[in-house]
């Protein structure tokens, strides 16, 4: 009888050992392994036209699969290379979509286009809100036969793209201490050959604003020479 006890004890041991066995093999075959791929993205935003380096990028591991197929895969890739078009921080790195290293702004310029200068302060340049990318309208104010050779502000050229900027850090004192903004004084702009010689004319003969456009905004506006008279009606 005794003995019957103990094999019965034995058994129900085995029993269990089995019974955990198959369990826990059950939970592993429910766990899925997913294979990941390491793709280079954007710690930060990056504007247009920047050359790129190490400390504005990061590794992040997808789904294999599921990352962009013209991501790139290295940040030595990358690195050194100028963007054409504004890179919002957490986005994939599109290799497509940079330029090779060293080329500066002329492999930037759209094809038949050229890139002209002019100097602004914190009016006629809107306050240091410009960005590049943006669209602005360029407007000079000048005196002209126009109306008798009165002062006369016209539009000299509409919808052109902001390229570059001259940014510079600015430093201010107030009686809460210093703040630190980004100013510019010079703005670089792509135009087409015709513009370009109109700027250069107006920016010599007169003084140069420009007025910001809406994002998306690139309609052409109807829009008069004013001056002094005009003013009054």
């Amino acid at each position: 009888m005794k003995k019957v006890y103990i094999i019965a004890a034995i058994l129900a041991v085995l029993s269990g050992a089995l019974l955990l066995l198959y369990l826990g093999n059950l939970e592993a075959s429910k766990t899925t392994i997913i294979e990941t791929e390491a793709v280079v993205t954007a710690v930060r935003d990056i504007p247009a036209y920047t050359t790129i380096d190490a400390s504005m990028l990061t590794l992040t591991n997808y789904p294999k699969g599921s990352a962009h197929p013209k991501a790139a895969r290295s940040i030595s890739d990358v690195i050194g290379k100028t963007t054409e078009s504004q890179i919002l921080s957490g986005e994939q790195i599109l290799t497509e979509k940079l330029k090779s290293e060293g080329s500066g702004l002329s492999y930037l310029l759209p094809d038949g286009m050229r890139a002209v200068t002019i100097a602004v302060d914190e009016v006629s340049g809107i306050a240091g809100f410009i960005k590049i990318g943006d669209f602005v309208d360029v407007i000079c104010n000048t005196n002209t036969e126009y109306s008798d050779h009165y002062n006369t502000t016209f539009v000299v050229t509409q919808n052109v793209k902001i390229a570059a900027l001259d940014k510079q850090m600015v430093t201010s004192t107030t009686s809460n201490g210093s703040t630190v903004a980004t100013s510019y004084t010079y703005l670089t702009l792509f135009v087409t050959p015709q513009q370009a010689l109109d700027i250069v004319h107006s920016y010599r003969a007169g003084v140069l604003s420009v007025a910001l456009r809406r994002v998306n905004d690139h309609a052409t506006a109807d829009m008069n020479p004013v001056d002094n008279n005009d003013l009054l009606r």
